[in-house]
């Protein structure tokens, strides 16, 4: 087992050993420490129940474990939901455990970052075939908890007859006892109820995911600090590993035999991998230690043979991996080593009494120029590259050296020519920009995986709106005209990775409308700011039209405005209470380019990152890629733009994308047919 997997057992079972069994918990040895009072409905089993007088779940574990992180005593109080609610607004409790998130509600109460997402069920007996999904139940009798997000999803259905219970357990009751129709609620809750009373043959599920559910914690307005500290402490869970071995321990037992599996699987290639390491360093060692015993052969016959200057030299020469020769100043050969011999393919030629000219590789090497260059002027040519095409199908590439020859009184005498085979370093070269290449398409795919986000934020927007404009004419017109957008961009972006694998032609880029274009956007992010609580300004621009690429220019926006939300997210757990969020989008034009600025008042980049916001990977978001920055920079270059940061940290940061006008510039009603 490897120490990581060791590492995450060991925590799992400090997680497990530590959580508190008591419906009331107080260390005696923290002083000072703040005591709370809980809001819990035990009914809601997996996330609270009781089980011998003793409170567990999910939601427990989370909330305990926070707590002991954050010093804090607390105590229970069994509540259902919507008397819980009362009871926080009249300060007789302090927090409320596995709250749905509302939007009226968090107008008059805090809810903390969500910690579980689900959504909600319909499930009606195995005999009723009347009942496929919401749409069925008008003239209908359903079960649920009062005051719930379902019972509000709902009055959008008309002659609908409700039968509306304090909790889940109740409530599903009623549709056991047939005193209604259908039940709508928690899927993990019924199904838990079910599986205990032995009803899984009775009960069926018609339709999931039909609201989402965000669960989180929830406190008083006046308990921001409070908040904060939970928040903090959610993320810390999420970064190191006990959330999700809390989540497994309460939902997903089956991720222990995938764990398993993917540690066979990563050992199983971690073996094949340290075998071929194995291998080729064997393989490697023995022809080092070859060479190490070539080399030192060579080296200890040198030693021997000082004496004889000629045959010292003439084994020095050919040890060389080059060809090396000498000529005198009429262009004589005067030596030849072996390596040279064999390169040139003349070993049955006096190489002695040979001119330069005569020897039809030299003689492209060393042209009349070059030799006169050297032996005159005493130049050096150095690391030039020649093909020698040695037959129709076989080339060899040579790169040569040439330098003047002096002697004791540095007299230039001649010249010496030294030249090696680099056929097999090019071929390495070019496997090597293959490599290069196929690590460029993984950043690719790396980067695509990251832009695929920006459209299915929009899509996930509109359709968590859908329960509750669906009777706007408006909102369907944008739901009609924005999805299918939006999905088209997804199988763009997939349809480019493809086209970088094997590439097709490239379509024109078109002409569009900058306004139309900004405003689209504004469109899809007009929920996610208002939710945020961000003062969003769009100052729209003049008429004007630009050609690119309307879908890459698009993503490339959406990008800026994510990270200003997030520099905005950032800066408000530092500055709670007085900061008020902001994000503009202005611009201007000049009679031959329209200016567009994207401006938060969000964190802003620190000075020493300034430099480095376009390189790929770098990020200073704990979740981030570092991808967007770099890919959206390329967009809009690719299109003949250009795009610039400002920034101040602590004060936010400004965008500036600037584009040539086209050739009509403007449109309006005498330019625009």
């Amino acid at each position: 087992m490897s120490w990581r997997s060791l590492t995450l057992l060991f925590t799992m079972i400090v997680v497990i050993i530590v959580q508190p069994q008591r419906i009331v918990a107080i260390d005696k040895t923290i002083s000072n420490t703040r005591h709370v009072t809980v809001a819990v409905d035990p009914a809601l089993p997996p996330f609270q129940f009781k089980e011998n007088e003793s409170l567990k779940g999910f939601s427990i574990d989370i909330f305990e474990t926070i707590a002991n992180e954050l010093g804090l005593t607390y105590e229970y109080i069994f509540l259902p939901h919507h008397q819980a609610i009362e009871a926080l607004k009249n300060e007789q409790v302090d927090v409320i455990l596995t709250v749905p998130y509302n939007d009226v509600l968090s107008k008059d109460i805090l809810f903390s970052d969500h910690y579980f997402t689900s959504s909600s069920s319909l499930y009606v007996a195995y005999g009723n075939s009347e009942i496929q999904s919401v749409e069925d139940l008008s003239e209908r009798t359903v079960s649920l908890v009062q005051g719930s997000i379902e019972y509000d999803f709902l009055q959008n259905i008309r002659r609908i007859k409700f039968q509306v219970a304090s909790n889940q357990k109740n409530a599903l009751r009623l549709l056991t006892v047939n005193r209604s129709d259908a039940f709508i609620g928690e899927p993990h809750t019924a199904n838990y109820f079910i599986n205990q009373w032995g009803l899984e043959d009775k009960y069926k599920v018609v339709q999931a995911n039909v609201v989402p559910v965000y669960y989180s914690f929830v406190l008083r307005q006046d308990e921001a600090f409070l908040l904060h500290q939970i928040n903090e402490e959610l993320s810390k869970l999420r970064k190191n590993g006990v959330y999700q071995h809390i989540m497994e321990k309460w939902f997903e037992p089956y991720q222990w035999r995938r764990k398993v599996e993917h540690t066979i699987h990563f050992l199983t290639w971690s073996l094949v991998i340290v075998l071929v390491v194995i291998v080729f360093i064997s393989v490697w060692n023995r022809k080092l230690q070859k060479e190490v015993q070539k080399q030192t052969n060579a080296l200890q016959q040198q030693v021997l043979e000082t004496k004889n200057n000629i045959q010292f030299k003439q084994q020095i020469l050919d040890s060389s991996p080059r060809g090396i020769l000498t000529f005198d100043r009429s262009g004589a050969l005067t030596s030849i080593n072996q390596k040279a011999t064999l390169i040139i393919g003349k070993a049955n030629l006096d190489m002695k009494r040979s001119i330069y000219t005569e020897i039809p590789l030299i003689n492209k090497l060393l042209d009349t120029t070059l030799f006169n260059q050297v032996i005159r002027h005493g130049e050096k040519i150095l690391g030039k590259e020649f093909n020698w095409e040695l037959s129709e199908n076989k080339i060899m590439s040579i790169r040569y050296y040439i330098y003047p020859l002096y002697n004791y009184k540095r007299e230039i005498i001649g010249l010496i020519l030294s030249f090696e085979d680099i056929s097999l370093e090019k071929y390495l070269r070019e496997q090597f920009f293959e490599q290069e290449k196929s690590r460029a398409l993984n950043q690719l795919v790396a980067g695509i995986a990251h832009e695929i986000r920006n459209p299915l934020t929009s899509i996930q927007t509109l359709v968590h709106l859908i329960p509750y404009k669906m009777s706007n004419e408006e909102f369907k017109k944008e739901l009609v005209n924005i999805v299918p957008k939006e999905i088209e961009r997804i199988n763009q972006l997939v349809e480019g990775l493809i086209n970088y694998v094997k590439p097709k032609k490239s379509k024109s880029l078109i002409e569009i409308r900058v306004h139309d274009l900004i405003h689209s956007i504004t469109i899809l992010f007009k929920r996610v700011l208002e939710q945020k609580g961000i003062d969003f300004h769009y100052h729209h621009l003049p008429p004007v039209t630009i050609t690119c690429d309307e879908n890459q220019l698009k993503q490339a926006l959406m990008n800026f405005i994510l990270n200003s939300i997030d520099a905005i997210e950032e800066r408000k757990k530092i500055e709670v209470g007085h900061y008020q969020p902001k994000i503009e989008i202005f611009g201007e034009t000049t009679l031959e380019t329209c200016i567009i600025n994207i401006k938060d008042n969000g964190m802003g980049i620190k000075k020493e990152n300034l430099d480095k916001v376009y390189e790929p990977f770098f990020t200073t978001k704990a979740t981030g890629t570092g991808l967007g920055m770099s890919i959206s920079k390329q967009y809009i270059q690719e299109q003949n733009g250009t795009v610039q940061v400002k920034s101040k940290y602590g004060e936010g940061t400004q965008i500036t994308i600037a584009f040539p006008l086209t050739e009509r510039g403007y449109y309006g009603k005498d330019s625009d047919n």
